[in-house]
């Protein structure tokens, strides 16, 4: 890993699917991703196609996880990566509480725990491993109360209190709600967004937009018509 100044203008791209965030990423940023991690194999076949210049990596990240910090780090050559992106699939998030869900778990009304959520524990391991100058989130706003199962007695913990916790210390972690429609999009879609930036003070997870950060304006929304 190279030391803390040393920084490529490279993305690695975990749960890409086709490649179209990363379109965003090239076009809007100047990123290229150097590396892409997808499960599906067509979806995985079709980011090859429009970036031949990425190394993909196709399975299931929880199998790969050492694979795609090896490869990683042989495409820096020693460097680190400016961003790692990770957006999750974001079917097992949940609009209830976390006292409600696990009151519905006691019952017998909802499963233990949706393993979907677990696909952030894989992703903030190569996070850890790689330390990249940031590391973009982006999911549904329910992400703010979905939970996993915890390691200890607790039961289950939130997503989002586990970031910190995994990627050990160094970041400094913004989450907060997001209207894409604010940056012109003819389509109303609140996300949550959390960025983690590498400070190298204790990780700490703040619930606000840093000052930093274009949230867009509201008078930039358009209709279809």
């Amino acid at each position: 890993m190279g030391s803390p100044g040393d920084v490529m203008k490279a993305c690695i791209s975990l749960f890409s699917g086709a490649g179209i965030g990363d379109l965003g990423i090239h076009h809007g940023c100047g990123i290229d991703t150097i590396v892409a991690v997808e499960k599906v194999e067509s979806r995985a076949d079709l980011f090859r196609a429009n970036y031949p210049q990425t190394e993909v990596i196709q399975g299931d990240i929880n199998q790969k996880v050492n694979e795609i910090i090896e490869v990683s780090n042989s495409k820096l050559d020693g460097k680190r990566p400016l961003l790692i992106s990770i957006s999750p699939p974001c079917q097992g998030m949940s609009q209830n509480g976390i006292g409600k869900i696990n009151s519905e778990i006691k019952k017998g009304k909802r499963p233990k725990y949706d393993p979907r959520n677990r696909l952030f524990i894989p992703a903030l391991k190569i996070a850890r491993a790689l330390q990249p100058e940031y590391i973009f989130f982006e999911n549904v706003s329910n992400m703010k109360n979905a939970v996993i199962k915890s390691q200890s007695k607790k039961g289950y913990s939130k997503i989002l209190d586990c970031i910190p916790r995994y990627l050990g210390t160094g970041y400094t972690i913004y989450t907060f709600d997001q209207e894409f429609a604010d940056y012109g999009v003819p389509h109303f879609r609140k996300r949550l967004i959390t960025i983690a930036k590498r400070t190298g003070n204790p990780s700490r997870l703040i619930e606000s937009k840093p000052e930093w950060f274009d949230s867009g304006n509201k008078l930039e929304r358009v209709s279809l018509k």
